[in-house]
């Protein structure tokens, strides 16, 4: 590898980052913040205690967010400090996210007294999978894939030169 192609590639991968540092610094204020004001608002108040569907319904979901939001932090906070588009800890946190999204299709509905707009093989008696919280974790299933291989190619690019 020579010296001019290095420089090259130092230089791309900036110019990559300066086109998205408006939303990339937008999605990293609010990942971090709520990420931190979750935090916090966990340490001081504990785990609210309570019984009953409804709050086993509501504190799955907020659960299920502050995570995903927790690990996307963690995702972005890797790729500025490398200066990478795509790292492996970026593929490992959208994969645990959509695993988790996926997990909650399944759950979710297990919960006595859970009601959604789009359930898939559904019966009056109950409902096997929350097409919502499916559709997601599919969705960023494939997108962890594609990360995933951009990731996979960027480490060829980079070996290459």
């Amino acid at each position: 590898m020579n010296r001019n192609s290095f420089v090259n590639n130092r230089e791309e991968k900036k110019t990559f980052m300066r086109r998205i540092r408006l939303p990339f610094g937008i999605a990293l204020f609010l990942t971090g913040f709520y990420a931190v004001t979750g935090l916090i608002s966990i340490i001081r108040t504990g785990f609210p205690s309570g019984a009953g569907s409804e709050f086993w319904i509501t504190a799955v979901r907020s659960l299920l967010f502050f995570a995903a939001m927790v690990c996307a932090f963690v995702a972005l906070i890797k790729a500025a400090l490398d200066s990478r588009p795509f790292s492996k800890t970026l593929t490992v946190c959208m994969k645990i996210i959509a695993g988790l999204y996926l997990a909650a299709s399944f759950g979710l509905p297990r919960i006595p007294g859970y009601q959604t707009n789009f359930q898939i093989l559904g019966s009056g008696r109950g409902t096997l999978l929350d097409g919502t919280y499916l559709m997601l974790g599919v969705l960023l299933w494939l997108l962890a894939a594609v990360v995933q291989v951009g990731f996979e190619q960027q480490n060829d690019l980079d070996c290459t030169l």
